[in-house]
């Protein structure tokens, strides 16, 4: 599976793949709901850190963002659309504008010990305006590329240049959007990143949005026990919409029990659904090895993922599913709409 992550703000589950730094919400989203991150002054990002064996020299990132401010001129204070990072803490290269004149501006690529690898032509800048940025990259001492899309539009295409810098290898393992003196896009929302390694999905998307579904409603199976002390209504304990309140929950002692949930429908028909990301907050409260599994249920059948090792305290888990489990196909409207979804207690 090369889908590692993806999040569209909505939810406070993102921080399980996604760090962040200072900056808030804004809502709606760039389609009338849901949430967007604001990245408005120096010092606010949002980090996306690869696990140990998902470090890859090639990635394909996409994310909406919303002119704010021209950006400056000079480079030094030019503002970033995503900067990469390697195994020491390095930056191996960045993408980032800088602006000619007033309501313009190009992008630029810049390896990381500073030097301009390449520029795209004058972009017009529209404050206020959503646009959807995907940057498809090989980190690499002589065969490096990147390709910058806006709006599905191809503005930079550089090929068979050094764009590793540093380092014990060519990896990404940090990919950072903001963190700039002027944050010139000053709202973020529906990203994604891909693993380009040849499996499942591995090129640009297309512009996407990313939509999160709550629970509710009971689904075929309520047997764990919730913080109530019952078994009714089990979706009620876990259809925080905000910050999680681990108040209330649902457990079980016994292996092979699970509880599945009906979940909201989709806001609008997609002519095309990616994936599909479950997450949980989950934790274990007694000693030894302690799991959960994930649970979709689809039709008339259930369809289980690995066990995921819990920890002694709250933390999210997320499992990506890049195609529906059952039919083996790709996922549909009709797929989502009349998807359970739940987890299992495992060993």
């Amino acid at each position: 599976m090369s889908l590692l992550a993806t999040t569209g703000f909505d939810h406070d589950v993102y921080v399980n793949r996604f760090t962040r730094a200072n900056f808030n919400w804004g809502s709606p989203g760039r389609f009338g709901r849901g949430r967007y991150a604001t990245l408005t002054n120096g010092g606010h990002y949002v980090n996306f850190d690869l696990v140990a064996g998902e470090e890859s020299p090639a990635m394909v990132v996409g994310f909406a963002t919303r002119d704010t401010a021209s950006p400056y001129t000079d480079l030094v204070n030019s503002s970033s659309l995503i900067r990469v990072y390697g195994d020491t803490g390095q930056e191996h290269l960045s993408v980032f504008w800088s602006s000619p004149a007033m309501s313009q501006y190009n992008i630029k690529a810049r390896r990381g010990d500073g030097t301009v690898l390449g520029s795209s032509p004058v972009v017009a800048l529209n404050e206020g305006v959503w646009h959807y940025w995907e940057i498809k990259f090989t980190i690499d001492d002589t065969a490096g590329s990147i390709q910058v899309r806006r709006d599905g539009v191809t503005i930079l295409t550089l090929s068979n240049v050094d764009t590793r810098h540093g380092g014990s290898n060519a990896n990404a393992y940090r990919v950072q959007f903001g963190n700039n003196a002027n944050n010139s896009y000053g709202s973020l929302d529906d990203v994604y990143c891909i693993k380009n390694d040849g499996v499942g999905l591995t090129d640009f998307l297309g512009e996407i949005e990313v939509e999160a579904l709550l629970p509710n409603g009971n689904g075929t199976y309520s047997q764990l026990v919730g913080s109530d002390g019952n078994s009714t209504d089990n979706y009620l304990l876990v259809d925080d919409s905000t910050a999680p309140n681990d108040a209330d929950y649902v457990g079980s002692a016994t292996s092979g029990q699970k509880d599945t949930y009906q979940l909201t429908n989709l806001a609008r028909s997609a002519s095309v659904v990616r994936a599909v990301q479950l997450s949980m907050r989950a934790k274990k409260s007694d000693t030894g090895a302690i799991s959960a599994r994930r649970v979709f249920r689809t039709g008339a059948t259930d369809a289980t993922g690995s066990d995921i090792s819990l920890a002694t305290s709250f933390g999210w888990y997320s499992e990506i599913v890049e195609t529906n489990p059952v039919s083996g196909l790709n996922w549909t409207d009709t797929d989502i709409n009349g998807l359970e979804a739940g987890y299992e207690v495992r060993p």
